[in-house]
């Protein structure tokens, strides 16, 4: 059956040929194989803003599978990638870049290697992208990684995404091209950004299928006749925050929109928790100046440190509060001790959880987070 709609010119009727707005395949639920073709469920659900063929609504509306640990599976499919000297595009999340680094990685990543540093948007605009771009450079130098281009993204942006298409078409140099990175930097989202302003003019589809060798299952989405952008499954990270809380919960961790910065004084003896994530406590030092970027869905609350452990328990009564269950007694967490030069401006990360810039006459401070969580400190010169 071919798909028509009736259209009224105020003087006849015409009746016209239905086409897939995207790709301008005429319609039809016949073969599946041939163009145009619509399933049977998805015709009764269509309107006029929404009249695309199969193949089309797929590139629009697929899902990632699920996520796993690094392991074998993804070393053999970077290796594959390394061997064919394919395209690596390693997505990073600008909001928690160390949250979002794999460790272990680097030996398997492909020579040709894009890095992108998604989530722009979240990030206030004092924090410049030369910043993160440094940011990045420096881990990937102890890591002796070298990507040949390091680029930033923000949602939404058109322009961006052409500018980012346009690096992986010469980039490439006619080979496939493999996005990987972490859980909740953003891949599929970004990968889903650019299939917006990408044409399949070839008569293959999209599949979900085991990568040869492997468990994991991988989105194949044609570029030519001859090669593939292959979206894998996001990757645990066992030090960021997100990998030790309920999915429910994690979601509202990371940012969804912009941040907005909240400042504190604070003077010794005082205590910051972020629900029951994670608790800062300023523990010696004189006048001092606490400036926090977390998403705007998790709440700080400011006590002092004799009353910490206290209200740290007390999250798991309260149901109108972000929270974890799993996170219930002193026991589940452990304390890195800092201590710090009065006067040097410092930042503190704690892996996908927040960053938070500490500047003043401060000596010592005590960071409680769930065990495995990573915490980092560094002078600050952003």
């Amino acid at each position: 059956m071919v798909f028509k709609k009736n259209t009224s010119t105020g003087v006849t009727s015409e009746i016209r040929i239905r086409r897939c707005y995207s790709c301008g395949a005429i319609l039809q639920d016949t073969n599946p194989n041939d163009e145009g073709y619509v399933t049977s469920e998805r015709i009764k659900n269509f309107t006029d803003d929404d009249v695309l063929c199969e193949r089309c609504y797929k590139l629009r509306h697929f899902t990632s599978p699920k996520s796993n640990n690094f392991n074998s599976d993804f070393a053999t499919i970077l290796l594959s990638a390394k061997e064919e000297n394919a395209l690596g595009v390693y997505v990073l999340n600008a909001f928690s870049l160390y949250g979002s680094i794999i460790e272990s990685i680097p030996p398997y990543l492909p020579n040709n290697l894009l890095v992108i540093i998604n989530k722009r948007d979240v990030l206030p605009q004092e924090i410049s992208n030369e910043y993160l771009k440094k940011l990045v450079m420096n881990i990937f130098n102890k890591q002796q990684v070298v990507p040949k281009e390091i680029l930033i993204s923000s949602a939404n942006d058109s322009e961006n995404i052409k500018e980012i298409l346009g690096y992986i078409n010469n980039l490439r140099k006619g080979k496939n091209v493999y996005f990987f990175g972490a859980v909740q930097v953003g891949k599929s989202s970004l990968v889903n950004e650019i299939l917006r302003n990408y044409t399949n003019e070839t008569s293959k589809l999209i599949t979900t299928s085991l990568y040869p060798n492997t468990s994991l299952s991988v989105i194949s989405i044609p570029l030519d006749k001859n090669t593939y952008l292959y979206d894998t499954p996001g990757i645990e990270n066992a030090k960021s925050i997100i990998s030790h809380v309920e999915s429910t919960i994690s979601k509202f961790i990371q940012p969804r929109k912009e941040v907005k910065v909240e400042s504190y004084s604070a003077r010794e003896g005082q205590s910051f928790l972020l629900s029951n994530f994670a608790r800062i406590d300023y523990v010696t030092g004189g006048k001092a100046e606490f400036s926090f970027y977390k998403s705007n869905d998790i709440s700080i609350y400011r006590t002092k440190i004799n009353k910490a452990e206290k209200l740290l328990e007390s999250f798991n009564s309260k149901s109108d509060e972000f929270h974890s269950s799993q996170l219930q007694k002193s026991d589940d967490y452990l304390c890195t001790t800092f201590n710090l030069t009065p006067g040097v401006k410092y930042i503190i990360r704690i892996y996908s959880l927040c960053f938070f810039i500490v500047e003043g006459d401060i000596n010592k401070v005590d960071i409680y987070v769930p065990k495995n969580v990573g915490v980092t400190l560094e002078t600050y010169n952003g």
